[in-house]
């Protein structure tokens, strides 16, 4: 029977080397585990003490600029209603920022909430831009106002001094989506970029009249 060799022993300074690299695995494991700990910890105290009472600000408290027409009131109660948000929000919650943010977008007159912040003991700050009225479009009776982009803004909006796009419309739709009329959303857009006084349709495009009373023709 042939005896294999036995595998020469590491030399002590080799395992003592693998010690060192053991105990310092172990340790970085440790302190791993203990910051993942903490992290849930702080997380569910949170979740914890969000919801207590002294912690609840109104929505109606939250400080924010307001759309052109509408008072502060006025328009974080629509707010409320666009965005289904209960009567107040927990300064605590880890999800404040991205619940209020989305409820804000849902108002059709906002474009974009910059940035909210939450500030001891309990003040939240929301940073917002609205929409630009760019075109007054009659429609029946009615005359509305669409932005740059041709989404319609809300019933009340001001059309006074903004560019008029001559003759009637098909219906607008919901405030703060894009009106149906292609037509309309490109009227919108020259509105923008010209400022004129009228816009009119015509079968090769749009005429526009200038502040000065000349005429432009953009095919369309």
């Amino acid at each position: 029977m042939v005896k294999r060799p036995r595998k020469p022993a590491a030399p002590p300074e080799a395992r003592a080397r693998y010690r060192a690299l053991a105990a310092v695995a172990l340790t970085l494991g440790c302190a791993a585990a203990l910051l993942f700990g903490l992290s849930r910890i702080g997380d569910e105290a949170r979740r914890g003490i969000g919801p207590r009472d002294r912690y609840a600000i109104p929505v109606s408290d939250v400080r924010c600029p307001a759309p052109p027409g509408l008072s502060r009131e006025q328009f974080l109660s629509e707010v409320r209603y666009a965005g289904d948000t209960g009567p107040t929000v927990q300064l605590l919650d880890p999800e404040l920022r991205a619940k209020l943010t989305k409820a804000f977008k849902a108002h059709p007159w906002v474009l974009s909430a910059d940035r909210v912040t939450a500030e001891p003991p309990g003040t939240v700050l929301v940073e917002l831009t609205f929409r630009t009225p760019a075109l007054a479009v009659r429609v029946g009776n009615d005359v509305r106002a669409v932005d740059t982009l041709g989404v319609v803004l809300p019933t009340g909006a001001p059309v006074a001094g903004l560019p008029q796009l001559v003759g009637e419309a098909a219906p607008p739709g919901a405030a703060g989506a894009p009106w149906p009329d292609e037509a309309v959303r490109r009227a919108a857009a020259l509105a923008a970029e010209y400022k004129p006084r009228e816009i009119e349709r015509t079968p090769q495009g749009f005429q526009l009249t200038l502040p000065d009373g000349k005429r432009l023709s953009v095919s369309r």
